[in-house]
């Protein structure tokens, strides 16, 4: 289930963390996974503008299913 991006103040070295649930795909990727997909980030970065945050890390990594 893909989700909008959530964001929480969690860490003790004062970085925000912005969490969502992107979109699980398996075999060829189609439109509605690639959206899905796009929805996520759109909607992190839509957080990043508005909590004026300074930098960005893309924590995604590919895990064996």
């Amino acid at each position: 289930m893909v989700r909008d991006a959530e964001i929480g103040f969690v860490s003790p070295y004062s970085y925000d963390v912005i969490h969502t649930v992107g979109p699980i795909a398996r075999g060829n990727v189609g439109p509605v996974q690639r959206e899905d997909l796009a929805s996520c980030y759109k909607s992190s970065l839509k957080l990043v503008k508005d909590y004026s945050l300074r930098s960005v890390e893309d924590a995604a990594l590919p895990l064996p299913c």
